[in-house]
C-alpha cells in the first residue's frame, strides 16, 4: 500500500504559479520513473528518487471581456520531470516519509480571443521551468509478520 501527498509549484512566463492548475488537469498520463535502493540506518531510512510523465494535460479556461468578447486561454503541460531525496522512519512494519526536490516542467500557453464573431489566435508561449516539490507519504507492505522489525521493499 502506497499513499502519497505531493505539491509541485513551478512558475512559467510572467510569475504564473501552475500548483493550483495541476490539481484541474487530467492526469491520465504515461509515467516513468527509478528509485535508488533505500538504506537504513536503524530507524531511518533514506535514499532518491526520479519520475517524469508526458501526455496532454491540459485545462482551458473562457472569460467575458465585454459585450460580444471573450477570451480563452488553454494551458497544456507537456511533460513533468521531478527528482527528489526521501527520509522515513520504519516503525515495525509501517514508514511514513517526506520527500523533495527539483522539479522541471515544459508547457504550452495558448490565448484565443473573439469579438464580435472575429476570431483571433495569440502566438503560443512554451518553454520550460525548474520549480520545486514537496510531499509526504506512508509505505507499508502489502502483508507484514507481526513483530517485524526493520523495512524491506
Amino acid at each position: 500500500m502506497h499513499a502519497v501527498a505531493q505539491v509541485t509549484a513551478v512558475s512559467m512566463a510572467g510569475g504564473q504559479q501552475f500548483a493550483s492548475l495541476l490539481g484541474r488537469l487530467s492526469l491520465h498520463a504515461p509515467l516513468f520513473g527509478a528509485r535508488h535502493q533505500h538504506r537504513q540506518a536503524g530507524m531511518f531510512v533514506f535514499g532518491a528518487e526520479i519520475d517524469g510523465q508526458w501526455s496532454g494535460q491540459e485545462s482551458t479556461f473562457t472569460v467575458g471581456c465585454g459585450a460580444g468578447c471573450t477570451a480563452t486561454q488553454n494551458v497544456k503541460l507537456r511533460s513533468i520531470v521531478t527528482g527528489r531525496g526521501r527520509l522515513g522512519l520504519a516503525f515495525n512494519w509501517i514508514m511514513p516519509y517526506v520527500t523533495g526536490g527539483a522539479a522541471l516542467v515544459n508547457g504550452i500557453d495558448n490565448l484565443t480571443m473573439t469579438v464580435g464573431g472575429t476570431t483571433a489566435s495569440f502566438m503560443p508561449l512554451s518553454g520550460s521551468t525548474l520549480g520545486w516539490t514537496a510531499g509526504a507519504g506512508v509505505e507499508c507492505p502489502p502483508s507484514a509478520p507481526i513483530g517485524q522489525t526493520g523495512w524491506i521493499e
